[in-house]
């Protein structure tokens, strides 16, 4: 081979693995609708100038951007917990009343469909616009919290299973009448320290009928629908594995190996990507990165990053939800 061929050859294999690396980073990942960030209570400390009261549209080159909901003037705590085909719903706390109410938000009109004297976590609405699953705390213990179904029409609550529940993953309806969840395994409070919190994320997903029976589905956390309920994606905390698990064939395939996920992830509407909290512990700082994922684990972009003390960190992140 001639010396100019060989340069121009090798100069090919340069370009072309420059461009592999640069794929493989995400730097041609392009979000198809929107991605929204609401924060915890007094938390996000990650993320410099954001108002844990607010909702933000984020985008791939780490800018925030406060998006318009409705007056907020008696209310809190404000989270968006879902965005649907019926409108947005949130969960806020009153102010001055202290209860939580959950709100149905349509062309920004307010509608409360449910108020509670305890706390709500991911109130998640039916198609039917009928019932709210939730997550709610167990009356034997504050930190223990429950599955409860919310009817709306007749404004009763009821605990559908008294299995203690990872409040920090949300509960997704399944394509039947059932209801998927994350069941604690091995439970301790940690107070300090987050190698205390391995026997706390311990998790089974579950599925509970509208007989009430229960089932349990695969070693996990974080459920998330793909294919049409033909699968489920959910995260191995044992294992640091992000995982997609075939429902009929009861078989898991990992995606992504040694990731410390902290937070539900979101997928997005076209069901190409992922969107996640990552941790990573150094000395004595949790380090917390914003990122999205290819469903197949191959592109992965960092969004933003930023340290957390260890002994402020108490598994409270901002939470994620794609929309339109």
């Amino acid at each position: 081979m001639k010396l100019k061929q060989r340069w121009i050859v090798g100069l090919v294999l340069i370009c072309s693995t420059i461009l592999f690396f640069q794929w493989r980073e995400g730097a041609f990942l392009t979000l198809e609708g929107d991605l929204f960030l609401s924060g915890p209570v007094k938390e996000m400390p990650f993320v410099a100038n954001l108002d844990s009261r607010k909702v933000y549209k984020v985008s791939l080159d780490g800018r925030f951007q406060a998006i318009p909901y409705y007056s907020i003037d008696d209310f809190n705590e404000i989270r968006l917990s879902e965005k649907s085909e019926i409108g947005d719903i949130y969960v806020a706390k009153h102010f001055k009343e202290k209860y939580y109410a959950v709100l149905l938000v349509q062309n920004g009109f307010v509608k409360e469909l449910m108020r509670s004297s305890t706390e709500v976590v991911f109130p998640t609405l039916r198609d039917d616009g009928q019932n709210i699953v939730y997550f709610g705390r167990g009356e034997d213990n504050q930190y223990k919290y429950k599955l409860y179904r919310y009817n709306i029409q007749a404004k009763t609550s009821k605990r559908i299973s008294n299995t203690p529940v990872v409040w920090w993953s949300r509960p997704i309806f399944g394509p039947d009448e059932s209801v998927y969840f994350a069941a604690l395994g091995n439970y301790s409070l940690s107070k300090s320290g987050i190698q205390d919190d391995i026997r706390v994320w311990e998790a089974t997903i579950m599925k509970i009928n509208k007989n009430g029976e229960l089932q349990a589905i695969v070693s996990g956390m974080f459920p998330i629908w793909m294919e049409n309920g033909k699968s489920l994606f959910y995260y191995d905390f044992v294992a640091k594995e992000i995982r997609i698990y075939d429902i009929r064939a009861k078989i898991s395939k990992t995606i992504s190996r040694e990731t410390w996920v902290l937070s539900h992830p979101a997928l997005s509407n076209n069901g190409k990507y992922l969107a996640f909290h990552e941790g990573v512990i150094t000395g004595p700082s949790l380090k917390i990165r914003l990122y999205v994922m290819s469903v197949d684990g191959w592109n992965k972009r960092e969004i933003f990053n930023s340290d957390v003390p260890l002994s402020s960190y108490n598994r409270s992140v901002s939470e994620l939800l794609w929309g339109k």
